[in-house]
């Protein structure tokens, strides 16, 4: 009997000692995983600097306009593309003046982009529109109520780790893993969103496919651009069955309004899909995606010679 219950205490003091070790290796996983900034509103509400409304003379005007990956989610402000490319644009062209705004909201869809570009964006008189499209961006945010059940759902099955979850880092881990490896409701959320693009499983399609005409429409009197993401979690384009339908149908909105279409996909081929997240547990964007998103940026809107086309300050004050 002795001897059993030696060899129990063996196994359980195994067993402590493994979960002491692996709670210890994920917190300082997870203590080297990048953590958000702080982010900075200004009195509109957006991520920026504070900007006057009225333009002034001889200045370029670059608006940024979408969802979360324009906002610049996990990545530090002066990082995102949007300044990244005001930055570059500036030391390419000292002696004029660019300015830099940023409408980006996370969790924007469409509409909701456009509407707010026409209440508060348009008012800034942009000389360029610049909109981060991404592939979510035709749903309707309010309709993923029903995944959020599921996922209420999926939580109890894991009830015990929930309650250590409060303390144990370990169980954080093991609950996201069980999630990404073994949930069904995560699977039918990414079916969901790869129906994005067929009228018949998405009934805000025809509604989302008026905002993208209308906002193309604006950007397009105003030198837009179009940068179309794919979702970064995603190992390619095959990967997602209606990436092509949904690149079809902004490329066409793109040629319709005269906007200039850039796909993001292929500047981000030549490494590892998961070298451009932010995090392990975050698919936005990181640091250096940003980076080559602005480089694309520049290009695109030196080749439309809009720099070129404003007057330098110093040209506007000659008599």
């Amino acid at each position: 009997m002795k001897a059993v219950l030696a060899k129990l205490l063996a196994v359980l003091l195994g067993i402590a000692v493994g979960l002491a070790a692996a709670e210890i290796g994920v917190r300082i996983y997870y203590g080297t995983l990048p953590k958000a900034p702080e982010y900075k509103m200004n009195r509109r509400g957006f991520r920026d600097v504070e900007h006057a409304l009225a333009k002034p003379a001889g200045t370029t005007r670059i608006a940024f306009v979408g969802d979360s990956y324009t906002f610049g989610a996990m990545v530090e402000f002066d990082r995102t593309f949007a300044r990244r490319t005001g930055d570059t644009l500036r030391r390419l062209y000292p002696q004029r003046e660019i300015e830099v705004l940023n409408f980006g909201v996370s969790g924007a869809n469409i509409v909701k982009v456009l509407n707010r570009f026409k209440a508060g964006g348009l008012k800034f008189d942009p000389d360029v529109v610049v909109y981060g499209f991404v592939l979510n961006d035709f749903t309707n945010p309010e309709a993923t109520h029903r995944f959020d059940r599921s996922f209420r759902h999926e939580e109890k099955r894991y009830k015990l780790l929930a309650s250590l979850e409060g303390f144990s880092a370990l169980a954080r881990f093991i609950d996201w893993a069980a999630f990404q490896l073994f949930s069904k409701e995560k699977q039918a959320h990414l079916d969901w969103l790869n129906g994005t693009f067929l009228p018949g499983r998405n009934p805000y399609f025809a509604t989302s496919q008026l905002a993208l005409q209308e906002l193309t429409a604006i950007m397009g009197r105003r030198h837009g651009i179009v940068l179309f993401f794919p979702y970064l979690a995603a190992r390619d384009e095959d990967r997602l069955p209606y990436y092509r339908e949904g690149k079809a149908l902004v490329q066409h909105a793109c040629r319709e309004n005269g906007c200039e279409f850039v796909e993001v996909w292929p500047l981000l081929k030549h490494k590892r899909f998961n070298a451009w997240w932010a995090s392990p547990l975050d698919h936005h964007p990181n640091a250096a995606a940003h980076e080559i998103i602005a480089r694309a940026l520049t290009e695109a809107i030196r080749r439309q010679g809009l720099p070129d086309a404003a007057p330098a300050p110093a040209a506007m004050e000659q008599p």
